[in-house]
């Protein structure tokens, strides 16, 4: 087993509501601002009443519906907070579009821990997540096995979801399927109950830039007490 989370993905979901989705275009970003010119824009960005999407070459994505605002970056290194850029550029956004109802944010990240075979994957996750029983194996069949916990905080709830997953991996230049664990976590916060939308507002861009928080709490939660790691 490898001995930390190592992190693929981080994201933030800003809940809005009537937000508009043809706002969100990459020359309208440039415009404002909100992103450098320099960037290069993917194939897969586009521009619906419904849904709008613009997809970056460094990995970054962003996409609007008409109740939330998503953005994301993909780490294709070691995760660094140093090399975090979405942030920023969700403070900008909010700064352009401040009269949006804006009503919680939730923070996700997307990590895996890697195993040297699938034996090992299945020998852990029944062994120090789920108790040990014959419902292991029935009729001689073995259960994929995943899981999903909850923690509920009087200001937010953190979710974590767990399964046995494959991972590409380059090796010598050739990509290889490792067995490893898929962690996929949420810190939901909702601000739906004060009345203000300017309350609402910093709350959230409060949120996005403390996120550092947050993620480490995160790391901690699965490295320490899930993963059993120091």
């Amino acid at each position: 087993m490898s001995e930390n989370l190592e992190i693929t993905r981080l994201a933030f979901v800003i809940l809005a509501k009537s937000h508009s989705p043809t706002l969100l275009n990459p020359d309208f970003l440039i415009r404002k601002n909100i992103i450098d010119e320099d960037w290069k824009v993917d194939s897969y960005t586009f521009t619906t009443e419904k849904l709008s999407q613009v997809v970056y070459q460094n990995g970054i994505i962003i996409n609007v519906n008409f109740d939330q605002i998503y953005f994301q970056q993909n780490i294709e290194e070691t995760f660094s907070q140093d090399e975090i850029l979405i942030d920023d550029i969700i403070i900008k956004y909010l700064d352009v579009l401040p009269h949006v109802n804006y009503t919680g944010i939730v923070i996700n990240i997307v990590g895996h821990i890697l195993f040297d075979s699938n034996t090992e994957v299945e020998n852990y996750l029944s062994n120090s997540i789920f108790r040990p029983g014959d419902w292991k194996k029935f009729l001689d069949q073995q259960p994929t096995m995943s899981a999903n916990l909850i923690y509920k905080f009087q200001d937010h709830q953190i979710s974590v979801s767990v399964e046995s997953v494959q991972v590409s991996k380059t090796n010598e230049d050739a990509a290889v399927k490792k067995p490893a664990i898929l962690f996929n976590c949420h810190i939901q916060r909702d601000f739906k109950e004060y009345n203000n939308n300017d309350e609402r507002l910093k709350m959230i861009k409060d949120r996005v830039t403390d996120w550092d928080i947050d993620v480490n709490n995160l790391i901690q939660l699965i490295n320490q007490f899930v993963i059993n790691k120091d």
